[in-house]
């Protein structure tokens, strides 16, 4: 397994998003717990080792929901960078991050970028900006 860790910050307002991921990647045939692993399209799984947030009030179907949405948007990058190719399994261990600096949409390009990092890709462009009326980072691919 190949283990990686990124933080991914945006602060263009009086707050930000901070967000630390942990994760690995591994082959999916290899690995043990396969009923744990969602498939995010034909040839990459995910799965995570334990909730991802450890914050119990937020559902952590809504959290798998962004980080899937972000690996799914490079899987083909991920695809032909990763050593096991259409065999590939994502696995996250963790995830930190600021309570007073969390968005939950910016789970997605913080797996953008924790995946460029990982499989050696350059991360698409992501453009954030600040939407002061909403009190919220808008995000687009």
């Amino acid at each position: 397994m190949n283990s990686y860790e990124h933080v991914y910050r945006i602060f263009k307002s009086s707050w930000g998003i901070y967000i630390k991921i942990l994760g690995e990647y591994t082959s999916m045939s290899t690995y043990e717990d396969k009923f744990s692993c969602s498939e995010i399209c034909k040839g990459l799984w995910g799965a995570y080792t334990k909730a991802p947030l450890s914050m119990e009030s937020k559902p952590v179907e809504e959290d798998k929901y962004f980080l899937w949405y972000g690996l799914k948007k490079v899987s083909e990058q991920i695809i032909t960078s990763s050593p096991y190719n259409a065999d590939t399994l994502v696995v996250i261990h963790a995830i930190e991050i600021s309570l007073c600096d969390f968005q939950q949409e910016g789970l997605t390009p913080a797996i953008i970028e924790w995946a460029s990092k990982a499989f050696n890709f350059e991360a698409p462009n992501v453009g954030v900006s600040y939407n002061k009326q909403l009190n919220k980072y808008e995000f687009t691919y």
